[in-house]
């Protein structure tokens, strides 16, 4: 699967939260912060019993466990 969108793995959104589940991965590189790559749809959140996009941000945000 092609990822089109990326953020840096310290930034509290959706993509690097636990409770979302939309297309992603951990992206480790060398010379760069570790990185999330992921499809900027909607997907289901857990946290809201709703779908939201990868680009949400909230108060109920738990850090992905897949991040080191």
């Amino acid at each position: 699967m092609t990822y089109s969108t990326g953020t840096d793995a310290k930034r509290t959104m959706c993509a690097t939260c636990q409770y979302w589940h939309g297309p992603r991965e951990v992206q480790f590189l060398s010379c760069t912060p570790t990185r999330v790559r992921y499809n900027n749809v909607s997907a289901p959140c857990a946290a809201w019993k709703s779908n939201r996009n990868g680009a949400c941000t909230c108060n109920r945000y738990k850090r992905w466990v897949e991040l080191p």
